[in-house]
């Protein structure tokens, strides 16, 4: 299984910031690991005029459900595709602070799909949820939503645990929870859909608890919040998915 660290830079930077964290990403190396970085929509369009085709993937932090049309606002997949490569789809803090719901999320998975950009599919747990003992239970039902009858069989795709209670909290899930539920994810995604995909780890990842996390079983890398703002702890990041040998 190939390696990933992806970088979602949320609400951050200005244009000149952008481009220049972007111009040190560029740089870092990275071996066989395919790194990626999410940037604020508005800054997409002149970090690909300043970089063209080059190793370091471009992603969009969302896409609209919806094609074109009277959707005041929304940017679809395929005005992305112009831009991306991939694009993040149901990251916890759409679903918790804009109301997306699992249907909402298998919708923009679709239009990611027919527009041909890598969706990167967000699935996690609340605290409440994985107190009372039901974070399986929660993931797996995202994961059915998103991928249940999906007749992509050839598509690329992307999954991303993320437990909600540990982003931009600074309380990563230990490596046995993480290692748990990736796993988990990885049987349910051979169920539905006959075959593995990439399974990573996002949640407060930082240059401390990086290595440790990628030298377990069944974790392929990193969706990075803002440690991804720090090129040197995003350099850190993506040199330990390169120097761990997978499990």
């Amino acid at each position: 299984m190939n390696r990933y660290v992806i970088g979602n830079w949320k609400s951050n930077t200005d244009r000149a910031g952008a481009l220049q964290l972007a111009r040190a990403v560029n740089g870092v190396e990275r071996g066989d690991v395919q790194v990626g970085i999410a940037p604020p929509f508005v800054w997409l369009d002149a970090i690909r005029s300043e970089f063209g085709d080059t190793e370091t993937w471009l992603g969009a932090q969302t896409c609209s459900p919806n094609g074109q049309g009277a959707f005041t606002g929304e940017v679809t997949a395929t005005m992305v595709s112009e831009l991306c490569d991939f694009v993040l789809v149901g990251h916890s803090e759409r679903r918790v602070h804009f109301g997306e719901t699992n249907e909402i999320v298998r919708a923009k998975l679709n239009q990611a799909l027919g527009a041909a950009l890598v969706p990167v599919i967000c699935v996690g747990e609340t605290i409440r949820e994985r107190d009372a003992g039901e974070a399986e239970t929660t993931v797996g039902r995202q994961l059915g939503a998103a991928l249940g009858d999906l007749a992509t069989d050839q598509s690329a795709m992307i999954i991303a645990y993320e437990p909600v209670w540990a982003i931009g909290t600074g309380h990563a899930a230990t490596v046995a929870d993480a290692s748990s539920m990736c796993r988990f994810i990885h049987m349910q995604v051979r169920n539905l859909m006959g075959r593995p995909l990439p399974v990573l780890y996002g949640g407060s990842v930082s240059s401390d608890n990086a290595s440790d996390l990628i030298a377990a079983t069944c974790i392929d890398g990193f969706l990075v919040g803002g440690a991804s703002l720090r090129v040197a702890d995003f350099a850190e990041i993506i040199g330990a998915a390169i120097v761990t040998p997978n499990q």
